[in-house]
């Protein structure tokens, strides 16, 4: 099955991990639809349109509706599939803005190729002029949140955890930029999209401190008020 994912999708397809083989069971028929269809896409330059889905408390996926209450369709300009974490995505723009975006392809359905519309150049959205490097991209990305990165600095305490600056470069590659080292502390600054490092920094909180830029520190100490308050609740 993985030989065949890999198969259908070309050089689109770019894996960040190893592929999940046991994940495929259950999703196969869908990846490997999508897949197919995104390939074909890629290849001749088209764009693909789908409806896209969301879990709902009973477990299964639903599929997201727009204002008029019909299902909403997604078109958009597919640029490369990846997998990260056991997940597939898509990355692609859409018509109009400034950044590109990521799509699970198991959350996709009723996926097909829109023949007679040509993709939006890569080149015309703001930070790809000169195409997409892909390793970085994936470093910035974490969680595969889309939307522009940012500069991220904070402080990784390393009493709090001895393996904190390995964590560091598992997750954002080498690039990042080491500073004020000292045996116990080390500041760190990073291009990373800002969605996915509030959410990082909430996972490894008691070892590293946010810096800048100010919004996300911000947010970040709302974020641990509002479970402050949860957590010194009698149940």
């Amino acid at each position: 099955m993985v030989k065949k994912l890999k198969g259908l999708s070309s050089k689109y397809f770019r894996s960040k991990r190893k592929l999940p083989e046991g994940r495929l069971e259950n999703q196969h028929k869908q990846l490997l639809l999508a897949t197919e269809v995104l390939n074909e896409a890629m290849s001749k330059g088209s764009k693909v349109a789908f409806q896209f889905t969301e879990y709902g408390v009973d477990k299964k996926h639903h599929v997201a509706l727009g204002k008029d209450g019909a299902p909403r369709i997604y078109k958009v300009s597919p640029y490369e599939i990846v997998v990260t974490n056991g997940r597939y995505y898509l990355i692609c723009a859409h018509d109009k803005g400034d950044s590109l975006y990521n799509y699970r392809l198991d959350y996709m359905c009723a996926i097909e190729r829109v023949e007679e519309e040509k993709i939006r150049p890569l080149n015309e959205i703001p930070g790809y002029e000169h195409g997409l490097d892909l390793s970085k991209y994936m470093e910035e990305h974490i969680y595969m949140y889309g939307g522009k990165s940012v500069r991220v600095k904070f402080r990784a305490d390393l009493r709090a955890n001895r393996n904190i600056v390995g964590h560091i470069l598992d997750w954002f590659g080498t690039n990042v930029q080491f500073s004020d080292i000292t045996e116990d502390a080390i500041t760190v600054t990073v291009s990373v999209n800002e969605m996915g490092m509030f959410y990082w920094a909430l996972q490894y909180g008691t070892s590293i401190e946010i810096v800048a830029p100010v919004s996300l520190r911000e947010r970040l100490r709302d974020a641990a008020n509002a479970n402050s308050v949860k957590y010194n609740r009698e149940l």
